[in-house]
């Protein structure tokens, strides 16, 4: 059986570049939404199908603005995002960074983290740099070279004890 992989996203920032953020559309009668970068989307995608070939993907959204998250999974999934397994959506009770690590923290494979954000400075309290993909709307957002660099960090991980484990800090914090 296959150990889970979490990948947290937050969705403003990381699946937009200055193009895509300035389109948005009417998603029904009581709200529009920006369209998210084909880019983005199809880095998303690669990355879920490399974790997939050797982990069970597990896809938590982490957007501030959480009461729209499932819409916003809705509109990926309409611009082509493959993911076909269940989303979560972490706590609207706490920060982001906070709900990350209470979500992560019974998990079996608790290390086993990537997250997506354009602001990672308080996930850094919690979490190594090496599981974070950093991103930002004015570079571009999610691309296929950032997750490339993430994916083989994650394989030098693996395969070489002088490398930190990526995921959850212990006693360390990583600062800006």
């Amino acid at each position: 059986m296959k150990e889970n992989f979490y990948v947290f996203i937050d969705i403003y920032g990381t699946m937009w570049d200055i193009e895509s953020a300035l389109n948005s559309f009417i998603l029904d009668s009581y709200s529009y939404f920006r369209q998210p970068s084909m880019k983005s989307i199809d880095a998303l995608n690669f990355l879920i199908e490399e974790l997939e070939k050797e982990y069970n993907v597990k896809l938590i959204i982490t957007s501030t603005l959480k009461k729209f998250s499932t819409n916003y999974y809705k509109i990926m999934k309409e611009f082509g995002l493959k993911y076909s397994g269940e989303i979560e959506i972490t706590s609207v009770d706490m920060p982001k960074a906070e709900a990350i690590a209470d979500y992560i923290k019974d998990k079996e494979n608790f290390n086993n983290v990537v997250i997506l954000e354009d602001l990672p400075r308080q996930i850094l309290k919690y979490f190594k740099k090496e599981s974070i993909i950093k991103t930002q709307i004015i570079n571009g957002g999610l691309d296929k070279e950032k997750v490339e660099n993430f994916l083989l960090k994650l394989k030098n991980a693996q395969f070489d004890d002088s490398v930190e484990q990526i995921g959850l800090l212990v006693e360390q914090e990583y600062v800006l």
